[in-house]
């Protein structure tokens, strides 16, 4: 995965700049914390991060979720600039945007393709719903998709709405591919 690879860039901007906003606004209202916002970038999308060469992941130890701290972790130069210039761009927006004007552009950067019919049959015949993130009631939520399962209504891909219609497209044909093997 490169820079170029990451995915829903422009409303992730929009979601951290809200929630900085809203959260330390009247502590801070004319400088943006660079460390604060590492740590939430890291905290909401870590899979962007890659340290060492290494897509970053959180340590998962049974259901409890253990996350590395930001003063330990060196991330890769290329994803280091990449946070630096999102940073800066955010960082003088930070200074000029009230929340109402931010969440206006938030709003406006969500995803608003619904679920085309040919996805929906797809994944009802291998057994698994997709569903999209609401940026309506959940602004820190991306809106992209996710796969979940018809009968337990667990969620199998696409854990943060972070998956777009082709990467659900793929995720069903692999799917329905395996379960056709397996029945021949």
């Amino acid at each position: 995965m490169e820079i170029k690879d990451i995915k829903f860039v422009e409303e992730k901007k929009w979601i951290m700049l809200y929630y900085m906003k809203r959260t330390y606004g009247k502590k801070s209202p004319n400088q943006l914390n660079y460390t604060r916002m590492l740590q939430m970038y890291q905290h909401w999308w870590n899979e962007d991060l890659h340290i060492d060469g290494k897509k970053y992941r959180k340590i998962i130890a049974g259901k409890k979720q253990v996350r590395l701290p930001v003063s330990g972790i060196v991330i890769d130069e290329e994803y280091q600039k990449y946070f630096d210039n999102m940073y800066e761009e955010l960082s003088s927006l930070y200074q000029t945007m009230n929340v109402d004007q931010i969440k206006e552009k938030r709003m406006a950067a969500r995803n608003k393709k619904r679920i085309p019919l040919s996805i929906r049959e797809l994944a009802n015949e291998v057994g698994y719903q997709v569903q999209q993130g609401s940026a309506k009631y959940h602004p820190y939520k991306l809106t992209g998709y996710q796969i979940i399962h018809t009968k337990g209504k667990n969620k199998v891909a696409g854990l943060k709405f972070e998956l777009t219609l082709d990467d659900v497209k793929k995720w069903l044909r692999n799917k329905k591919r395996k379960l056709e093997l397996s029945n021949n």
